[in-house]
């Protein structure tokens, strides 16, 4: 058994929080309750969520938004029995903050609780999550931590608006 906190980076005013998550082996169903929404980014092997409604498989090549709530998580480690993500917690507060510098719509009549965005034909997206794991290997201010969560958030309203909007109206309501 190995976990590698490796790399946390905590805002002080609790708005964000990001993990960079490793470990060497595979567990049967965790049951958490998630306090703050979640932006999950597995790096290296797979995330199952498991809700109520419906099963996710969450690869190496999707992001997957995570409303505050109870959930059933087990990962499947690759084939050096290896585990790895970023998991980026932020507040509704955050939220609130992103829509109105952005001026983004939202449509109050649809809302989701957690959607998975496959981004593996998505060329800007990769190399903005490779350069947030960059940064994560280094020491870096609250304001770059808010910026680089910002970035992936603008580029996926870019591919995937509807998904992400309904997703901060279920945060907004």
């Amino acid at each position: 058994y190995r976990c590698d906190w490796s790399s946390d980076v905590c805002s002080s005013d609790l708005e964000i929080y990001c993990i960079n998550y490793i470990t060497k082996y595979r567990e049967d169903f965790l049951s958490i309750r998630n306090t703050m929404h979640a932006l999950m980014i597995p790096l290296i092997g797979q995330k199952i969520i498991t809700t109520k409604e419906k099963k996710l498989d969450i690869n190496s090549s999707n992001i997957c938004f995570l409303y505050q709530n109870n959930y059933f998580l087990s990962k499947r480690v690759n084939e050096n029995l290896k585990y790895k993500s970023i998991v980026l917690f932020f507040s509704d507060k955050f939220v609130l903050d992103f829509i109105k510098k952005y001026k983004i719509k939202i449509d109050k009549k649809s809302e989701i609780e957690l959607f998975n965005f496959d981004y593996s034909k998505f060329e800007e997206l990769k190399i903005a999550i490779k350069s947030f794991e960059n940064y994560l290997e280094k020491d870096f201010s609250k304001e770059l931590l808010k910026l680089k969560i910002e970035e992936l958030f603008l580029l996926v309203l870019q591919k995937e608006e509807k998904s992400l909007t309904q997703f901060f109206n279920k945060i907004l309501n």
